[in-house]
Formats: C-alpha cells, sequence, structure tokens
C-alpha cells in the first residue's frame, strides 16, 4: 500500500472549504478504501486542536461546529507516528531546512520512512526543496 505524510494543514482542508479542499478530501477517501496509508508524526493532534482554535479566534467557526469538526478529523484514523527516537534528527532537520521543530517532526518522519510529505504550507515546500521528500497539496494529482 502507497504511503504518504501530510501534515495539519492538509487535515483542516477535509473540514474547511479552501483552496485544494478537494484534493485533500480525496487523499481522505483513499485512505478509507485502503489504497492509501496516510502517517503524521504525534505533535499532529495537537497542530489539529490549534487550527481549530485558531479558526474560533479568528472567528472563522463557532466553537460548537469547531468541536464537531475536530471530532470527525480525529476520526481518520491515521497512522500516528511516536517521534521520541528522532528528536535529535527533528532538530537537525530543523537546522538544515531553517522550519520550526513542528515542521520537521514532519518532514524528519517523511525521510527516515523515504516517503513523500504533502503539506499545504507551500512555504514549507519550498524551504526543503526536494520533491522527493516534500510536494505542495497543489502538485499532488487525484
Amino acid at each position: 500500500m502507497k504511503k504518504l505524510v501530510i501534515d495539519a494543514s492538509v487535515c483542516l482542508k477535509w473540514v474547511f472549504e479552501e483552496e485544494d479542499s478537494e484534493k485533500a478530501r480525496f487523499l481522505l477517501k483513499q485512505q478509507e478504501r485502503n489504497k492509501l496509508l496516510l502517517l503524521v508524526p504525534q505533535l499532529w493532534e495537537y497542530e489539529i486542536v490549534n487550527g481549530f482554535a485558531s479558526a474560533i479566534l479568528r472567528k472563522k467557526v463557532p466553537y460548537q461546529k469547531a468541536n464537531k469538526l475536530l471530532k470527525l478529523v480525529l476520526q481518520a484514523n491515521l497512522e500516528i507516528i511516536g517521534m521520541s527516537d528522532l528528536l535529535l534528527k527533528c532538530l537537525e532537520n530543523a537546522k538544515k531546512y531553517q522550519i520550526s521543530a513542528y515542521d520537521s517532526a514532519y518532514v524528519t518522519l517523511a525521510k527516515e520512512n523515504k516517503i513523500v510529505l504533502a503539506s499545504a504550507d507551500d512555504r514549507l515546500v519550498e524551504k526543503v526543496g526536494n520533491k522527493k521528500l516534500a510536494v505542495s497539496l497543489k502538485e499532488l494529482e487525484p
């Protein structure tokens, strides 16, 4: 089965109507059909909650709706990978690519498993600068 690391920016598009939401939802459908395994580092859980908290603060969505949408995203049955053994690699990659430790967790997970990271964060993809390691959600073909 094909594997793909995705970040929170992709997952939030499952429930918010944004640019490339259809592509993000396609990845989720592929996982549901057992054609794709979506992997995320453990910090993904906190990043998803933060994404909804930010949406509430920006008045993009009321709390009750955010609560329901968060529950939906958490039901996605993603493969959540502990990163404790890779913290030194995360620091190394954060320095190498000049990215946050949070972004580095996704990059490191992809790099260590020799799979690609898909992100809706084009700046992150640009900083990594390696299409075999990180690609923009925009570039993925459904």
